[in-house]
């Protein structure tokens, strides 16, 4: 699943996967770092310019989790959030 993070959004902004799948990210920015993190699946992903973050990730628990910018990325920082579905 390829997204892409920015200056002040996370495209999608909404991710729906199959509980009981492996999926396979791969986060770049279009700006600046910024930190891709699902803190209640304990992920949390660097995305540096230039390189982008490839990780794996088993979901096996239905519910939506919030994604949010882990690394403070400019002054609306705290409103870049996408959603994550499991169903």
């Amino acid at each position: 699943m390829k997204l892409i993070v920015k200056k002040y959004e996370f495209v999608p902004a909404e991710i729906h996967v199959k509980a009981g799948d492996t999926v396979q990210f791969e986060v770049t920015t279009a700006d600046v770092q910024h930190g891709f993190s699902i803190p209640d699946l304990k992920i949390d992903e660097s995305i540096q310019p230039g390189r982008p973050a490839v990780f794996n990730h088993v979901f096996d628990k239905p519910g939506t989790y919030k994604i949010e910018c882990s690394i403070i990325c400019g002054p609306h920082h705290d409103d870049m959030i996408g959603k994550l579905i499991v169903e």
